[in-house]
């Protein structure tokens, strides 16, 4: 989980988005981003994880999966 934290903020920062700016234009409820962050939820459904994947816009392959060391 902490991955694939680290990779939507990372995805946030390069799209000079905050969280709750990523929330509105994802359509999420909110918090529901900030609850992903703050492992208030700790499997977030793959709908919601597409969605912010295709509002970040990378892929879901990049988000969860671990990077090589």
């Amino acid at each position: 989980m902490i991955i694939l934290k680290e990779k939507i903020i990372h995805s946030m920062k390069e799209k000079k988005l905050s969280i709750a700016a990523l929330e509105r234009q994802a359509g999420l409820s909110i918090h529901s981003i900030r609850n992903i962050l703050k492992d208030r939820i700790k499997n977030p459904s793959a709908q919601s994880l597409q969605i912010i994947v295709e509002t970040l816009e990378c892929s879901l392959d990049n988000i969860i999966q671990k990077s090589p060391s």
